[in-house]
């Protein structure tokens, strides 16, 4: 059963700091990998791509393609936020070193 985290009603709307990225990062922690994650973005105002990064360029690179997007739901973002997550999660994978 998919367990919800309403990143404006235990974060706030606008997502732009190191320290808010990071205890959405742990929220997700706490209920992964035993549940799939829907993740709230509902009156959610701002994203930076920093924090998109943190975020869902870890989870990404910590679960692998497949996985990530079986286990994170996101749900109600704005196009916006859609292509902020999605340049957070290509710019976390380009700086990340090619293993041998």
């Amino acid at each position: 059963m998919p367990r919800t985290i309403s990143i404006k009603e235990s974060f706030g709307t606008n997502i732009s700091s190191k320290q808010l990225a990071e205890q959405v990062l742990t929220a997700i922690h706490k209920l992964l990998p035993e549940y799939p994650i829907t993740i709230d973005f509902k009156n959610v105002t701002g994203l930076t791509t920093y924090c998109a990064s943190l975020i869902f360029g870890t989870l990404y690179d910590e679960l692998g393609g497949d996985l990530f997007y079986q286990k994170i739901i996101i749900t109600n973002a704005t196009s916006s936020i859609k292509i902020v997550i999605h340049e957070g999660i290509v710019g976390y994978l380009e700086k990340k070193p090619i293993s041998e």
